[in-house]
Parts: C-alpha cells; structure tokens; sequence
C-alpha cells in the first residue's frame, strides 16, 4: 500500500464542527417524536448551497451519478437523441447517457485545459442534439462561455432548438457565483463523496438550476414521485446532510488551501522540471482536485508508466491517469460508441496526477516533490532525453 495514495480516500478535511452537527443531529433523531426525517435538514443545505453558487434552486440526491441519472431524464434523453460529451472523462458520465437510451457523441478536448473543446462540440451539434455535458477534469471549469456561443450559433444555422448546457462539476466547484447565463450552464452537477473536496459522509450529489420545471421534477423521483409521478428513493440523509452544511460553509477555506498548495508546488516543478506542464494552471479558480502533470512528449505513455511505476514502488507514491477518453477502458462504453477522437488520446498518454490534500504536511509535500523531480530524471535518462 503507498504511503501517499494515488487518491485520497477522503478529499476535504473534517473536524469539531462536522462532528459535533453530526451528534446534535443523532442526539434530536433518537427521540420517537423526531426520527431521521431529513427534510428540514435538507432544504438548509439546498438553500445555502444555491445561495452560496448563484443559482435559483439546488436538489440535494444521494450521488452525482444519480443526479445525472435523473437530470437526462428529467430532460427526456432517450432514442432519437444525442448526447455530446468529453470523450476523456470518469465514466460514469458516459454510463448515465448511454443508460438514458440516447446516443453518446465524444467530442475531443482542449489541449491546453483538457476540457471538452468548443470548437469539437461545434463540429458534432446537428438537429437531434439533446445536450452538451462539460467537465470540470482536474478542478477547473470548463469554457461555458464558449460552449454556449457553438449551441447557440448552431441554433441560429439550423433553427433548431439549442441543447442544454450542463456542469459535471463532480471534481469541481465554483469558486465564486457565475457572473453572467453565457458564462454558466443551464444545470450543474457536484458531487459530494469521500473523494471530492467536500463530502457529506462519503456519498451525495447536488443539481443547481434555475429551472423550476426541472427542480420540481427531480424532488418527485428523489422521493416516490410525490405521489403524483413516478419516482423512487434517492434522497440524502439527515445525518449527511448536516455534515454537509458545515462542509459547504467551510469549503471556500479549504480550496484557498489547495490552491495555495498547488501554487508552491508549481513553482518548485517550474524550476526543477520545466519541460512537465502543470495542466490549466493558469485558470483562477483551479481547484485542484487533481494535479494534472503533463509530461514531455518524449515520454510518450512509456516513460509516464515506467514514471509511475518508479514513483509507486521506489517512493511509496501512488499516481493516477485521470482521466483517458473512456473507450480505452471501458469496454461497455467502447462497444457503443463510434467517435475516436484522437487528440484526447495522445494527451492523456503524457498525463500523471500525484496526491494533492489540504492535510498533507509541509515535510510529506518536500518528500513528494522531491521524490517526484528524482523518479522524472531518472526515467529521462533512462530513455536518454
């Protein structure tokens, strides 16, 4: 087992405050009069989390995947639509479109952020597009501003309706409130299990929207259908959720942190590795759920897995891919596609992330980059670069 794992098992940090909402919310539920009825805690957190990211209404379910589950859904994806996404992403987004019924176009990425690239959405829009779903892939959002302005031109062009613009920002947040609607999608996706940066005791997932149609619409399946539509049980826990208003209030504190990590550990790489590329390092609200490494393309995928098996075995560090165009490995979702975009994959061949976390102590993170600089020239001289 590494000393540092790949990912973090728990991506935000919790202490006295998420503890002591947890048995307050325990100690009240105990009584027979007051049970683990969640709503009220619920609608808090709903309440504060639309407050805090600038949207109308925010839906509280027990994962993102279920959310997007939904949200397609609730948009009526199914045969005789489309569906565009990033083709290097988790996979359980592709999985949600493809459970939808409705067909998974894989645009390629921007090269410099390695989120999805507008300017490949544009080439795949057509009449039956349903929607565009952009990922936030190491933390940093996705170009919405430029996304919008393909759907809407191809609106324009073809008279058809633009598609909805959706966020998985699973691995993001928003920093501050989207300033303006041609900067924001129409719908955003987090998530808030163990491994993301804010957690609400390992599972949990949020929709923003300012759509009350599609809000109310998402409350009837979380719950039964309200009895009046069909729907099922995808709600979130009173306990959870009063872990998760605390976790919400602390989170922008916690990003500073990464952030700041982040910052001191670029400017190191930047003098000490200066032909590795710290993906999208520019963007201002980075939040680093990853840090995305691109290596030279000297290495190729060779001298990156030869970089971490050196980093795993020699320096207990663990490292991870995330994410290759999902074709490569899922099977599932390879036997259902037909785009093979092919930028995506001769980037992420280069790509490395190595444990960033709020926790991790000033002599563990000397440790890393230090550990990091020897095993990357090592692996250089070992293919004579």
């Amino acid at each position: 087992m590494n000393r540092f794992p790949a990912e973090p098992p728990l991506g935000a940090t919790l202490g006295q405050e998420e503890r002591e909402a947890l048995l307050s919310a325990f100690d009240e539920s105990c009584s027979w009069d007051v049970g683990f009825v969640a709503h009220r805690v619920v609608s808090a957190l709903e309440a504060a989390a639309a407050q805090q990211f600038g949207f109308l209404h925010a839906v509280a379910l027990n994962g993102a995947g279920a959310a997007l589950d939904l949200v397609l859904k609730a948009l009526d994806a199914g045969l005789g639509s489309e569906v565009i996404c990033g083709a290097a992403t988790f996979h359980g987004q592709h999985l949600s479109v493809l459970g939808s019924g409705a067909t998974l176009r894989l645009a390629d990425l921007d090269p410099k952020t390695y989120c999805i690239s507008a300017d490949a959405v544009n080439s795949l829009l057509g009449p039956t597009t349903l929607a565009v779903i952009a990922t936030d892939l190491h933390g940093a959002s996705a170009n919405y501003t430029a996304l919008r302005a393909a759907a809407r031109e191809s609106s324009r062009r073809t008279g058809y309706q633009a598609p909805i613009l959706i966020g998985d920002s699973a691995r993001s947040v928003p920093f501050v409130q989207f300033q303006d609607e041609m900067g924001a999608p129409d719908i955003l996706i987090l998530s808030m299990q163990s491994k993301k940066m804010w957690t609400t005791l390992g599972e949990g997932g949020l929709v923003l929207s300012n759509d009350e149609g599609l809000v109310e619409r998402l409350r009837e399946y979380r719950s039964f259908g309200i009895g009046r539509a069909w729907g099922s049980n995808y709600k979130l826990s009173k306990l959870q959720a009063s872990v998760g208003v605390v976790q919400l209030r602390r989170l922008p504190e916690m990003l500073r942190i990464r952030q700041e990590l982040a910052a001191k550990r670029t400017a190191v790489f930047a003098s000490q590795v200066p032909l590795c590329r710290i993906v999208n390092c520019e963007s201002v609200n980075h939040c680093y759920s990853y840090y995305p490494i691109e290596l030279p393309s000297d290495f190729g995928r060779l001298g990156r897995d030869l970089l971490i098996e050196m980093l795993a075995q020699k320096f207990s560090i663990g490292s991870v891919v995330a994410n290759p165009p999902t074709y490569l490995y899922n099977e599932w979702v390879a036997s259902r596609t037909v785009d093979r975009p092919l930028q995506a994959a001769v980037v992420t061949d280069r790509l490395i992330c190595v444990p960033l976390h709020p926790s991790i102590s000033p002599s563990d993170e000397g440790f890393l980059q230090s550990s990091f600089v020897t095993a990357y020239h090592h692996i250089a001289r070992q293919l004579r670069l």
